[in-house]
């Protein structure tokens, strides 16, 4: 019997356009299970959906940098894995030296950025919120812990320069990743899904086989192999793909609340 559901956001619980489909969400609610999201995304970017299922579970931003409970008006936080500041200042050095890549990092409550450009607007097309713009001197007057960059450039070859530079820092404490070919992620390198779900997991006191979790990309595949059953929606890669115990539908077909009817209403009844 499963007792928690885990699952991604971008190309897995939403659609293709970023919306959060009302077949999901009447699907999630029937099961009267706990639903934790688990995303590369920023917790302000993840309200719409924990509004619209009205989850007050623990919840995975960061990829797992940051676990918390949304409470009404405010976040109690559970976990918390910020990058260094000197990793931080170590990164901005080499990432300012690559004008071309749009440039962006997140604390808990805020998106900045120092321009609009061509990258900012294509993440606000999916996450119809904008960035902070700010100047380097406003640097140092931001206190709060950051969390991740965000590094976004379709001239694939310069982004491949780039991620070759700031893996020659040879940063110890950070992970840099393609979270898909035009997007550069880097968090500390504790900041994993799988390490987040094994937090949620101790704190219920749960097992590997009464887990669930739904995903469609590479970041995804420590969450998928921690948890008992691994749900991939269609649109994944046949490298994802190998990985699952149910390949669903796509996300634009609705792929989490088919899965769920298939592995878990159906099998109630």
């Amino acid at each position: 019997m499963y007792k928690h559901l885990f699952s991604d956001m971008d190309n897995t619980l939403l659609r293709t356009d970023g919306s959060f489909s009302e077949e999901n969400a009447r699907v999630i609610k029937q099961t009267n299970l706990p639903f934790t999201l688990v995303s590369a995304r920023a917790p302000m970017e993840m309200d719409f959906v924990l509004n619209k299922l009205k989850l007050s579970n623990p919840q995975i931003a960061f990829n797992g940098a940051l676990i918390y409970r949304q409470l009404d008006t405010r976040r109690e936080v559970l976990y918390s894995q910020p990058l260094h500041q000197s990793d931080f200042t170590k990164l901005m050095a080499v990432i300012k030296s690559y004008p071309e890549v749009s440039l962006t990092w997140y604390d808990a409550d805020n998106w900045y950025a120092f321009k609009q450009d061509e990258g900012t607007a294509y993440e606000t097309s999916i996450t119809h919120l904008e960035p902070t713009l700010v100047t380097e001197a406003d640097l140092k007057s931001l206190t709060g812990p950051v969390y991740k960059f965000m590094l976004i450039c379709f001239d694939l070859e310069v982004l491949g320069k780039l991620k070759a530079a700031l893996l020659a820092l040879g940063l110890e404490n950070v992970s840099i990743v393609n979270s898909n070919p035009t997007y550069i992620e880097i968090t500390h390198k504790d900041a994993t899904k799988a390490n987040a779900i094994a937090h949620v997991q101790a704190a219920e006191k749960i097992t590997k086989d009464q887990l669930m979790a739904f995903g469609d990309g590479e970041n995804d595949l420590p969450m998928l192999t921690a948890v008992g059953t691994a749900v991939v929606v269609a649109n994944a890669s046949a490298k994802i793909k190998q990985v699952a115990d149910f390949i669903s539908k796509s996300n634009d077909e609705d792929g989490v609340a088919y899965a769920i009817k298939k592995l878990i209403l159906d099998a109630e009844l």
